[in-house]
């Protein structure tokens, strides 16, 4: 629930959510991504739109996947 609430929150600065589950050591994991960026950069930007609009640190992740 408290992925669907984070991606709600990010969805009011950019439609491409989606919430991913991953399962290590009998624990599932839930993540917050956001798709369609055509570049690392872009990414970058939008890693920093994310930070400032929804008050965060620096500490979001930008990759490639």
């Amino acid at each position: 629930a408290n992925a669907e609430q984070w991606a709600a929150k990010v969805q009011t600065i950019t439609p491409n959510v989606i919430v991913s589950a991953i399962k290590r050591d009998d624990k599932t994991y839930y993540r917050v991504r956001v798709t369609g960026l055509a570049t690392k950069s872009a990414a970058a930007e939008m890693a920093r739109k994310l930070e400032a609009g929804l008050g965060l640190d620096s500490s979001l992740w930008v990759g490639l996947e």
